[in-house]
């Protein structure tokens, strides 16, 4: 139990476990390195749960966390939270030239800073059959492509 809280803890350093295994099973720590160790241990678990704790406000930190027909946005303005948001549907607003996403870091005034990774700016691009038309900067169905004949 004590080897299994220190590895969720730590999450790392093997040859610390090994050993702190080694010295437990031989009877070579006595009780009050042991309830020294589990002190440690609490310490740290409680510090890496606050560590990895995200706040309500922060919706998504990449696209893959968001369902098939969303995408994570970050809007415009200086504390913006990242969200899910759906994909550009008919007659939505897009950019003609293509939004790609990218990755950055924001900070909050709480002291909180966030890696965000895939994440598009203000909107989303078009849903899957669906273009941004170049006129309306909306999202339409495609044209289709008409032949031309010679008469």
């Amino acid at each position: 139990m004590l080897v299994f809280c220190l590895k969720a803890a730590l999450r790392s350093d093997e040859k610390l476990l090994s050993l702190i295994a080694v010295n437990c099973d031989a009877g070579i720590m006595d009780q009050s390195m042991i309830v020294a160790v589990a002190l440690l241990c609490l310490a740290a678990t409680s510090v890496g749960l606050h560590a990895t704790r995200r706040p309500s406000f922060i919706g998504c930190v990449d696209s893959s966390e968001c369902n098939e027909e969303q995408c994570c946005v970050l809007g415009g303005g200086r504390y913006s939270s990242p969200q899910c948001v759906n994909f550009g549907g008919i007659g939505d607003s897009c950019r003609p030239y293509g939004t790609e996403p990218f990755n950055t870091t924001v900070g909050y005034p709480n002291g909180y800073s966030v890696a965000l990774t895939d994440v598009y700016y203000v909107m989303c691009v078009c849903a899957s059959g669906l273009v941004c038309e170049r006129g309306s900067s909306t999202c339409q169905e495609p044209e289709a492509l008409t032949q031309n004949s010679v008469n």
